[in-house]
């Protein structure tokens, strides 16, 4: 994983993209560019105590990029966590915040469709790199049986429903991407 447990930052939501790919390369300059700035900062970690990895997004404040504001409900722009099970890995919880995101209808820091639609391709993105790395089969998610958030995230990311509903609750539906076919 290209930057796990590591927080980056970037200066604007379009250089998202370049953290998840491989070629990317985590430099820290001892010059820093300016001494206050707003940034966005992208973290990868799992708590040891967790089967869950963690991704999360957001926007900041940095003094000389050492010092930044957490993750909160009020800084949010994505978050992504998955577990990783021995054939495939599971996205347990994918948001963002923009207009389909009824958590947020007060905050006034949304993001924008476009760019909504490219961070939740980047972050699927690379979940399937990740699970290619590691001979996984499969990339499984849960949407709502209404598939209102399937057809917007998933359908034209090559994600196919199952007859599978979900244990916990039977208003949702796992649905798949297939990486390779087992033998």
């Amino acid at each position: 994983m290209y930057f796990f447990n590591k927080t980056i930052f970037v200066n604007n939501l379009s250089n998202i993209h370049s953290v998840f790919t491989k070629n990317y390369i985590i430099q820290k300059t001892w010059i820093p560019t300016s001494i206050c700035s707003e940034k966005i900062a992208i973290k990868h970690y799992k708590d040891e105590s967790d089967p869950e990895y963690m991704i999360r997004i957001w926007r900041t404040n940095t003094i000389f990029d050492y010092w930044y504001n957490g993750f909160t409900c009020g800084n949010f722009i994505a978050s992504l966590y998955y577990t990783k099970n021995e054939d495939s890995i599971k996205i347990t919880y994918l948001a963002l915040n923009d207009s389909s995101y009824r958590s947020f209808d007060k905050n006034s820091d949304r993001i924008n469709n476009k760019d909504s639609d490219a961070i939740a391709s980047t972050l699927i993105d690379y979940i399937k790199e990740i699970g290619k790395e590691e001979n996984k089969c499969k990339i499984i998610i849960d949407v709502h049986s209404n598939l209102s958030i399937y057809k917007k995230d998933y359908e034209k990311r090559g994600f196919v429903l199952t007859n599978r509903r979900c244990l916990d609750n039977s208003y949702w539906i796992e649905t798949e991407y297939i990486l390779f076919r087992e033998p």
